[in-house]
């Protein structure tokens, strides 16, 4: 696992405590615009300039000023024709870290971040086109969440094409209109419709919200004749209507055949809340004979119920060498997670010296406690070569400043992968000595540690790292170009628009696009605080 994925990532609770990771590294706002003025920032213009862009030959043009528009919000209301041209568009652009998949994704997008005013040309385009047309508006319209389009849509559900039907019923759960219950239930119910219709009744029924459908959610659930995939469904469905009346069926379902079935009725659990799910949960976790998944699963939804009597459990599991290693470690971080004393103090008797252990060691920098920190100092200190690599990347998750000094240290090594990682870690601390390493670090001959050093120095206002990040924008390297763009609209100096400029027509497709958003993010800066 290297720094540079290291440091895009920061740990989120995802569906309970998953161990789930979210990017972090740049902001996503996506911007446009190289007109020859410097002048501030003016939303009707842009609004003109990117409905030509919308018009543009070039696909990435295309895809950025859809995107662009729906940035925009209502201001775009103008752009909505030239947005539903661009719903035919599903023209492929390079898929760098943040550049739109196509003009088609981002115009959809662009529509419902309008709003309200794109409902009346989406439903009009809707009625008057197409099969293939109205697959594409009514997925619009069902983010739009507008009850205006729910006779259109239930009128879809009689079309022969099944891919319109599927798109409508999903749309109907979207809508939040109580008129959806009854149809939905009926496709639900159908044993002559297709699996894919039932299964997309289902989800639509659990999003719809209302607790009518629990009884026919949990009859499905229960019928051993039905496809584990619509029983499937049925569990995460009453896991997202959240109804105490699904407790004991959910719980009933952890013993059911299929090992999907009890994994997805364990993660209902956990969303619906009651602590009456917490015995049999407990009871998942125990078992030895149980999936690694369905434990997995078990272990986040008992978590989130009731961290104190998760941590006897999960911690006898996690320290006991007679269990799957695997098991252990995805158990470690959702242990972490507890941030109780009893979770850090497994852990860390779990992985002991760092030797053989290597994978659960970055789970100690998730518990919040300051012996984690002692004990991951202690391994990149004087632990096994690939243990001091992981134990970097466990103090990452700290940013302890009592971590610097060992962290500067591990600099030093010769080992250029520790380095990097150590290098990662001090880019998340928030100290004075750090700024200095990173300032340095922008001027590395090491393509990595300068990525590194960019995404430190993507902050607002850090003007130090102007006149380096500016440098950087002369490079080889199209990748590190892009990002020192990125990071100079974050920090959005004045002093970048000039070297920004004549990068809105670079060949790189990724520098060209960091360049347009980096020069509107300064413009747009600028526009505010006037």
């Amino acid at each position: 696992r290297s720094a540079a994925k290291h440091l895009r990532m920061v740990l989120r609770p995802v569906n309970g405590y998953t161990f789930s990771k979210l990017t972090v590294a740049f902001s996503l706002l996506v911007v446009f615009g190289c007109s020859a003025s410097d002048s501030a920032w003016n939303p009707d213009t842009e609004v003109s300039e990117l409905i030509e862009a919308a018009g543009s030959s070039d696909p990435i043009d295309r895809a950025e000023a859809a995107y662009d528009l729906g940035e925009m919000g209502n201001q775009a209301e103008e752009a909505i024709p030239a947005l539903l041209r661009l719903l035919g568009d599903h023209t492929r652009v390079p898929t760098y870290d943040v550049v739109p998949d196509s003009p088609h994704s981002q115009a959809m997008a662009a529509l419902v971040k309008i709003g309200k005013s794109a409902l009346k040309p989406v439903l009009k385009a809707f009625q008057d086109g197409d099969s293939e047309d109205q697959i594409r508006l009514g997925r619009v319209l069902g983010e739009l969440k507008e009850p205006r389009a729910f006779e259109p849509l239930i009128a879809a559900l009689d079309s022969p094409n099944e891919d319109l039907r599927s798109v409508a019923v999903s749309a109907l759960g979207k809508l939040g209109d109580p008129r959806a219950l009854s149809p939905l239930i009926g496709l639900l119910n159908d044993s002559s419709e297709s699996e894919s219709i039932r299964r997309r009744a289902a989800r639509a029924l659990g999003e719809l919200g209302d607790s009518k459908a629990t009884s026919h959610l949990v009859a499905v659930l229960q019928d051993d004749a039905s496809s584990a995939d619509i029983r499937i469904a049925s569990a995460k469905a009453l896991g997202i209507l959240k109804d105490p009346k699904a407790v004991e069926p959910l719980s009933n379902a952890l013993r059911a055949k299929d090992k999907h079935v009890r994994g997805d009725a364990a993660w209902a659990l956990g969303q619906v809340g009651d602590l009456r799910a917490v015995e049999p949960l407990i009871a998942v976790v125990s078992d030895r004979e149980e999936s690694r998944q369905v434990v997995v699963e078990a272990a986040a939804s008992l978590v989130q119920l009731d961290p104190l009597r998760s941590i006897g459990p999960l911690s006898e599991i996690v320290k006991d060498v007679e269990r799957s290693f695997r098991l252990r470690l995805d158990l470690a971080p959702i242990l972490a997670y507890t941030k109780q004393p009893r979770a850090a103090e497994a852990l860390i008797e779990a992985v002991g010296d760092g030797e053989n252990k290597v994978d659960m060691i970055e789970a100690l920098g998730l518990t919040g406690d300051p012996r984690a920190v002692q004990a991951l100092v202690r391994i990149l200190t004087s632990g096994p070569p690939d243990a001091r690599h992981w134990a970097a990347g466990g103090l990452l998750h700290t940013r302890d400043p009592a971590a610097i000094d060992p962290l500067v240290a591990a600099l030093e090594d010769e080992d250029r992968s520790l380095h990097r990682e150590a290098l990662a870690a001090l880019s998340m601390i928030d100290d004075p000595r750090v700024e200095r390493i990173m300032m340095e670090s922008l001027k590395s001959g090491n393509r990595e540690f300068r990525w590194i050093a960019q995404c430190w120095a993507a902050r607002p206002q850090n003007v130090r790292a102007v006149e380096p990040l500016i440098a950087m924008l002369d490079g080889d390297d199209g990748y590190l170009r892009a990002n020192a763009a990125e990071a100079l609209g974050t920090i959005q100096d004045a002093r970048a628009i000039k070297p920004l400029k004549p990068l809105c027509e670079d060949s790189d497709a990724e520098v060209r696009w960091a360049a347009r958003r980096a020069l509107r993010k300064i413009r747009q800066a600028a526009g505010s605080s006037n």
